[in-house]
């Protein structure tokens, strides 16, 4: 067999350096993947709030809208039936009135 000393100085440094470098970077990476993910979901999260914001904004800017498309077409039907009325009365008032013109005609009385 070969002279294969563990304990020999020249052989054990370079195998704990060797040992050390790779967990030191193995956990360099651990440490680096496990910041990326961090990043990512600190990311993911910012978005996720601002697309909630923008949306609640949009669905504010929407309710508002229908909110005073609901108040013209209030004020429409309210005027409408307030013209229509005023025509209902206006017409009304004339057949009443053509209606007792023709009532003192037919009885003979006088006009006035």
């Amino acid at each position: 067999m070969s002279d294969f000393d563990v304990t020999d100085p020249l052989i054990l440094v370079p195998l704990l350096g060797g040992f050390i470098g790779m967990a030191v970077g193995l956990v360099t990476i651990w440490s680096q993947v496990k910041g990326t993910r961090t990043k990512q979901k600190q990311d993911i999260d910012a978005s996720n709030l601002a697309s909630e914001n923008r949306l609640k904004e949009f669905f504010d800017l929407k309710f508002t809208i229908v909110d005073v498309k609901m108040e013209s077409i209030k004020q429409e039907i309210k005027q409408q039936d307030e013209t229509y009325t005023r025509k209902l009365e206006d017409r009304s008032k004339f057949f009443s009135d053509w209606v007792i013109r023709l009532e003192k005609r037919i009885k003979g009385e006088p006009e006035e």
